[in-house]
């Protein structure tokens, strides 16, 4: 029977297709498992050497033996002088078994263990830093210099049990930095593998068997074994091949050789290399889309000032000398930002690189307020409310701080700066025009955590200093605690009754049902937190078409998108703060 170079039994038929798609984004370069392809059970060992681009042809297409190993003096790899510690690829018959590949991926046995890891050259190359993950177990080799994650992914250890079963180990890289190492080498990247599968008969194998145990098939870059095994009745054929496979050749550098000197900056015609941005002047500004902020918002490696929009990481690199301008833009000095920054974050700011017109025509529209201006007003607005609060228990004898009502304190604020805070830097991410409902939604369910910082007990201790009764209050929380209070301070500004020293008689005259209009923004956020995320019946639907109304939001008004509309629930709310500390700082004196 004649057989074509490229045939395959069709257990192992899938070793024709391509090593990689044009979307894969990582690479496997090692593996030994156990598993199933295409519904034939079996065993996969491999391994990845740098070939030479000038002897590619030559590997590929040799009909010699090659193998992977490590070799050492002694029962483990030591160095010691005159010893030889190699590991890599050799290949019978081709310069003899002398001639050696470097590996991208070195391993050994012990016993019934199998360890595979990165080789020290790939690791060191790109200063990558270990990670341990936990589910599933793996290292995990981030580049931090940028930062990238999960550049290596490694199951380090396979445990062997009988028969044939392998717990699995594997090493997966990205792609980029696969290619980028291998161009550094000047090779091309190879499998090297052996498979076995079992197989149920055939017409096509029993005529390559005829009457024979087994037959070995030989072909450039791989050989094939086909043979029988009569104790598996249901897969008597065992297939095995042995060979070399192209995993890629190298066109560029995509992680070495990331150059900015082609970029066209809005504003400055022809290239920009980095001595001409180093030769700008203070004034020399690029002007992009806030939406630069995404990659690094709610990442804790990354410190964020929303005011200005700038991005420092962990001292290596910083994205400053900026500032904003109208709603959605930033500037960022161009001579800081090629100094202070590595070629990718370079790349990618001019991703969203605008002209400055359109970045100042924006801002004559709708002024300067931008959603950094706006956390920052609501949490000063926030504070406030603390400090008045605070004010009043000063009255009622008690010493309360601001954050031991609000969990928040303007010393700690005004040493950090809020935009530090963690549960606060939610409040200052990038709003964009053109949101949908549910991105204003899930805003609205962001600001509402912050008032979810109001504790019960200090609100609690101050209605009851006044005199409510505690049967009627025992099942509020904080929000209606607070309610409580601004009726009772509101009755004292209204009544002159002395809340310190007439308390009883401000009690005498609280209404539980009396509604607070300084608090409509507050229960209305509430009505709007509580829909996102969920599905919309009838009833809700009216709280939020209620709640919208309270904020002079017209859903039909927003179809190019509800950024506005979160600009007005945070302005809105801002207000409603402010007068929710008139009230409590209104009780007579």
């Amino acid at each position: 029977m004649s057989l074509e170079q490229n045939w395959l039994p069709k257990c192992l038929s899938h070793l024709n297709d391509p090593y990689l798609s044009e979307t894969d984004e990582t690479v496997v370069v090692a593996e030994l498992s156990s598993n199933q392809e295409r519904g034939y059970q079996g065993v996969r060992e491999l391994n990845t050497a740098l070939v030479p681009i000038d002897r590619l042809d030559e590997i590929l297409t040799s009909t010699a033996e090659m193998g992977w190993r490590v070799d050492s003096w002694g029962p483990r790899p030591i160095v010691e002088e005159g010893q030889v510690y190699s590991t890599d690829f050799w290949i019978q018959g081709i310069g003899g078994r002398d001639d050696r590949l470097e590996p991208v991926v070195v391993g050994w046995n012990s016993h019934n263990k199998t360890v595979v890891m990165p080789s020290n050259g790939l690791l060191m190359t790109y200063g990558l830093s270990p990670r341990v993950q936990k589910d599933p177990d793996r290292i995990i080799w981030d580049d931090l210099s940028e930062p990238t994650y999960n550049v290596i992914s490694v199951k380090p250890l396979s445990h062997y049990t009988v028969p044939n079963t392998y717990s699995g180990c594997e090493v997966k890289i990205d792609r980029r930095y696969l290619e980028d190492f291998s161009s550094l080498k000047g090779c091309a990247v190879v499998a090297v593998y052996y498979e076995d599968r079992w197989s149920a008969s055939d017409d096509e194998l029993e005529e390559i068997l005829q009457d024979k145990e087994g037959v070995s098939l030989v072909y450039p870059g791989r050989t094939i074994s086909i043979s029988r095994n009569n104790y598996k009745k249901d897969t008597p054929i065992f297939c095995r091949i042995w060979g070399r496979r192209l995993i890629l050749i190298p066109s560029s550098r995509p992680v070495s050789d990331e150059q900015v000197a082609d970029i066209q900056w809005p504003g400055y015609p022809g290239g920009m290399p980095p001595e001409r941005a180093f030769a700008s002047g203070i004034n020399d500004f690029v002007y992009v889309k806030d939406q630069v902020l995404d990659l690094f918002e709610g990442k804790q490696e990354y410190d964020i000032n929303p005011l200005v929009g700038s991005v420092s990481y962990d001292g290596r690199w910083a994205l400053s000398y900026c500032h904003r301008i109208g709603r959605d833009f930033i500037a960022y000095e161009l001579r800081k930002l090629y100094e202070g920054c590595p070629d990718s974050i370079v790349r990618h700011v001019h991703r969203f690189s605008v002209e400055k017109e359109q970045a100042e025509a924006q801002r004559d529209v709708t002024g300067s307020a931008n959603i950094g201006s706006r956390a920052e007003a609501l949490i000063e607005a926030f504070i406030r409310m603390g400090e008045a609060i605070v004010s009043l228990s000063d009255r009622l004898g008690f010493a309360f701080q601001e954050d031991d009502v609000v969990s928040l304190s303007r010393q700690e604020i005004e040493y950090r700066g809020w935009w530090t805070i963690e549960t606060l830097k939610p409040l200052s991410h990038r709003a964009a025009a053109d949101s949908t409902k549910d991105q204003f939604l899930e805003r609205c369910k962001c600001v509402y955590q912050l008032f979810e910082g109001i504790k019960e007990k200090p609100l609690r201790r101050l209605i009851d200093k006044v005199g409510l009764n505690s049967k009627e209050t025992k099942d509020y929380r904080s929000l209606k605690l607070l309610a409580s209070t601004l009726q009772l301070c509101q009755i004292s500004h209204e009544t002159g009754l002395d809340i310190a020293e007439q308390g009883d008689a401000i009690a005498e005259r609280w209404d539980k049902e009396l509604l607070i209009e300084e608090l409509r923004p507050l229960f209305s956020l509430v009505d709007l937190r509580n829909t996102a995320g969920h599905k919309t019946s009838a009833d809700t639907a009216k709280k939020v078409q209620a709640a919208l109304e309270v904020f002079e939001i017209q859903e039909q008004e927003m179809v190019a998108g509800w950024g506005r509309a979160i600009d007005q629930v945070y302005d809105r709310m801002v207000d409603c703060l402010y007068s929710i500390s008139a009230v409590i700082s209104s009780c007579k004196d």
